[in-house]
């Protein structure tokens, strides 16, 4: 059976990752220390002979992967592979907002984020099971249509806790104890119908150390 390799790469910081601030689905874009580690993980990627580049369309991800096409001429000729379905969880009515600020104003709402409860979504938003639903899905695309090959993906934090307890068959509402950092490179290998890690949340091609926050418990 072929074996596909997957480097799956949180985008640079924003300005609301700095601030602990929960982005979802707004369109909050690189500042200029997630700039430059964009172009710090494109450079630690250029050696790798990938065969496509997906991302979500949210232009902290899609700029972050723009940097990485840029230094893979071979894949000039193709489109970066853009989608809806590579963002970050819809929080709803708590977009924009940190968690101390939803629990002034919804303490029930707050305690519910915090605990991990698998079928509660913010107004307006996704519940953890929906969400690992379209990631599942997602993940299982890509590692089908690109068989016996090196593929690069740009998404999300949230997205790639999902993808952690995906492949360690961790349950959504169980205490997340595994990185996240912006540009950390996440290395998985699709072989047998089975998933493994063989690196995750690699952070040596920054020459900033990556602060890690985490708004579901800021």
């Amino acid at each position: 059976m072929p074996t596909t390799d997957l480097y799956i790469i949180r985008h640079g910081e924003t300005d609301w990752n700095r601030a602990a601030r929960m982005q979802g689905h707004a369109d909050e874009p690189l500042n200029a220390l997630g700039r430059e580690q964009a172009a710090q993980v494109a450079a630690a990627l250029a050696s790798y002979a990938l065969d496509a580049i997906y991302s979500s369309d949210l232009s902290r991800a899609f700029d972050t992967a723009r940097a990485i096409a840029a230094v893979h001429p071979h894949l000039q000729s193709q489109p970066l592979h853009s989608s809806t379905l590579w963002r970050e969880r819809d929080y709803g009515r708590f977009q924009g907002m940190t968690l101390p600020e939803v629990e002034a104003i919804d303490p029930q709402a707050a305690q519910k984020w915090r605990t991990r409860v698998a079928d509660f979504a913010p107004d307006g938003g996704e519940n953890l099971l929906q969400f690992q639903a379209r990631i599942a899905q997602q993940l299982q695309a890509v590692a089908a249509k690109h068989a016996g090959q090196k593929i690069a993906i740009v998404c999300h934090g949230g997205v790639l806790d999902i993808i952690w307890r995906i492949v360690h068959g961790v349950a959504v509402d169980a205490p997340r104890a595994w990185p996240l950092p912006n540009t950390g490179i996440n290395h998985l290998r699709y072989a047998d119908q089975a998933w493994q890690v063989l690196d995750w949340g690699n952070t040596a091609h920054l020459l900033e150390p990556a602060v890690v926050r985490d708004e579901t418990i800021a």
